[in-house]
């Protein structure tokens, strides 16, 4: 027997009319109609046995091997995979997910018979890939049938296995009548191949599309599902690929991965060189050490001031939050008494990474002010704090990694908060914006 149901796309709550706002995550607008067969219960049908509480105390710990894949950039953010992860790989189409999926099976093939589901291509299809990057491991094994419950059934006395499915929206069940790819087909054959992966103690990748809006496709409840989330996604100019964490139960999320596309694959980046000629002076130009998870990457900083007779000065930014821009600005504005609104003002952050680190508001705004004197801004200094609404310069986290980073490229002085606790050679401490507003130190 057929029914029809409405299911919130971000959450996967389930209604039997359709919804303007999802009352259990408050979206708008994401009900869509789903059309499901109805298994009535049996009257006669026996309760499962019930299952006691365990002490705490009374279970043994296992310990959990993990292993690295010598991808080191992989590695960094992941910490290794365990046997019974689950992993979801997301990212723009194009940024190397599926180059990425046959790289770990090449690593990991020394360890597990890989097999990978391809719902996407045909086997001689994907062989060519693999051969591409010179993939010829006797342990990789294709599987072309996306139902879960024959990928289920055909793994089910193979031990040491690890399992990569690309991609888990074009795995379907028999089960439910709807094509591959509606939320009903993601949300069971995730549970039920999360499931298979923890009973019998195997890794799980799961390949995922996004939706327009840059998120991951399906509902929610499959991040939940999964043990770890990452996000495969390129910088602003296409010169890197980069990886991050967004969760993971057995490792922190604050790590970042670097890899550029060459024709043998996804190769590691350790060392980001993107500074060049930091021994210039410039007009408008500031390097910052950016903190990008336990890395610090040198970044530069331009600012443009250019006079304008418009009502409506321009604000462009790329690479960091237009609206937060705004605000250095304001605050330069209304402390400094300078006449910004005369000024088209534009920001750009030259290595491509888009930056939320608000340890770089200070530079920012001495970025602005050297273009707005056209005062050149020595190259080995530089600017490290948040900038408060009041124009008081903010103390920041990690500042001793910053600056001996910034040490081993000649930079000798460092403005900083008077406020920061750090004890910091060749700093100068600045309580507030007003205190070098007119860039005095420059002579």
């Amino acid at each position: 027997m057929l029914k029809t149901i409405f299911l919130c796309s971000e959450c996967g709550y389930e209604s039997t009319k359709w919804l303007g706002k999802c009352p259990e995550c408050n979206s708008w607008n994401t009900f869509v109609e789903e059309v499901i067969e109805n298994h009535p219960k049996a009257k006669n049908s026996s309760s499962p046995s019930p299952i006691k509480p365990i002490s705490i105390n009374s279970i043994l710990s296992i310990d959990s091997e993990r292993f690295l894949t010598n991808i080191s950039e992989f590695d960094r953010v992941s910490g290794g995979i365990l046997k019974g992860q689950t992993i979801l790989l997301s990212g723009e189409p194009g940024t190397g997910k599926t180059t990425l999926a046959m790289m770990l099976a090449n690593a990991l093939a020394k360890i597990f018979d890989i097999f990978y589901v391809n719902g996407e291509e045909s086997n001689p299809q994907l062989k060519l890939k693999f051969e591409k990057f010179n993939i010829k491991s006797e342990n990789i094994f294709l599987y072309n049938n996306p139902e879960v419950n024959s990928i289920i059934n055909s793994l089910k006395d193979r031990k040491n296995i690890l399992l990569i499915i690309d991609s888990i929206q074009t795995i379907y069940s028999n089960e439910i009548a709807s094509l591959p790819g509606n939320l009903l087909q993601i949300k069971e054959c995730v549970h039920k191949l999360v499931t298979f992966a923890k009973q019998n103690n195997f890794p799980l990748i799961l390949i995922g599309h996004i939706n327009k809006a840059g998120e991951i496709a399906g509902p929610k409840v499959i991040e939940h599902l999964v043990d770890s989330v990452f996000y495969l996604d390129s910088d602003n100019k296409g010169f890197y690929r980069i990886l991050r964490s967004l969760k993971n139960r057995f490792y922190r999320t604050d790590e970042i991965g670097f890899f550029s596309m060459e024709e043998d694959g996804l190769v590691s980046q350790s060392e980001i060189n993107i500074v060049d000629n930091i021994a210039e002076n410039k007009i408008g130009s500031i390097f910052f050490p950016h903190l990008e998870g336990s890395r610090v990457i040198l970044t530069e900083v331009q600012s443009l001031c250019s006079p304008t007779s418009s009502s409506f000065p321009r604000r462009i930014s790329y690479g960091f939050d237009l609206n937060r821009f705004i605000m250095i600005l304001a605050i330069i504005e209304k402390h400094l008494k300078l006449p910004l609104q005369k000024f088209d003002i534009y920001l750009n952050i030259t290595n491509g990474l888009n930056i939320y680190d608000p340890a770089i508001d200070f530079a920012i705004s001495i970025s602005v002010l050297s273009s707005f004197y056209e005062k050149q801004i020595p190259a080995k200094i530089t600017f490290l704090g948040e900038l408060g609404l009041s124009g008081e310069i903010r103390p920041i986290k990690n500042l001793s990694k910053r600056t001996k980073e910034s040490e081993r490229y000649g930079f000798e002085k460092f403005f900083i908060s008077s406020q920061q606790k750090d004890a910091i050679e060749k700093s100068i401490r600045v309580k507030s914006l007003r205190e070098i507003s007119n860039l005095s130190f420059l002579q």
